[in-house]
């Protein structure tokens, strides 16, 4: 009894460092395409919220995760605030270095065709419909993943994968998604690379 305990709380307790570690690196890759000249206005409008929310459910990640110090999300703020892109991702970076995200399963995931099979298969499913065709008129769009792909590293597009699956009306707060369909997408997502 004693040792299902012990790896219950290693398992919440590693789910929690991957949520902090992906949402970190998530709202690093909003600043980057806020501040790309090719992002337009209304979706830059929709990254400032995106980043702001991050910000406001980053003090619990990090309590969860044994860090009770949230002056770094008080300086985030100010940044945010002061238009201070340079001085967010510096302190961003600290908070980055000190939890990083473990993606030693997923990005040794190799391609099998069992894994491509199962990735395309959820991405007809439950991403298709969504991200192959993006209504770009929105403050953020659910672009095409493939396209995502091309756009950034595989630690950031995997951590989209960990945290931009939640949230909504049809997922409520828990990525539905397995490690092995987290996998199984980065794989058949990055396929023609």
């Amino acid at each position: 009894m004693l040792l299902c305990t012990v790896a219950a709380a290693h398992a919440d307790n590693s789910r929690t460092a991957q949520r902090l570690g992906a949402a970190l690196l998530v709202i690093k890759g909003d600043v980057r395409f806020l501040e790309d000249s090719q992002t337009l206005s209304l979706h830059k409008q929709g990254l400032r919220s995106r980043i702001k929310g991050s910000l406001s459910v980053l003090p619990l990640l990090l309590r969860e995760n044994g860090n009770k110090q949230t002056e770094n999300v008080s300086l985030l703020r100010e940044a945010v605030r002061d238009d201070d892109w340079t001085g967010f991702i510096k302190t961003l970076d600290k908070l980055i270095a000190r939890h990083p995200l473990d993606l030693f399963a997923l990005r040794t995931a190799q391609p099998t065709p069992n894994r491509l099979k199962r990735g395309q298969a959820i991405h007809e499913e439950a991403c298709a419909g969504c991200h192959d065709t993006p209504d770009l008129d929105t403050p953020l769009p659910a672009r095409n993943l493939f396209e995502q792909t091309k756009m950034m590293t595989r630690g950031e597009f995997t951590a989209r994968l960990i945290n931009g699956v939640r949230g909504d009306r049809v997922t409520s707060l828990a990525n539905p998604l397995s490690v092995e369909d987290i996998a199984s997408l980065v794989v058949y997502y990055r396929l023609d690379q």
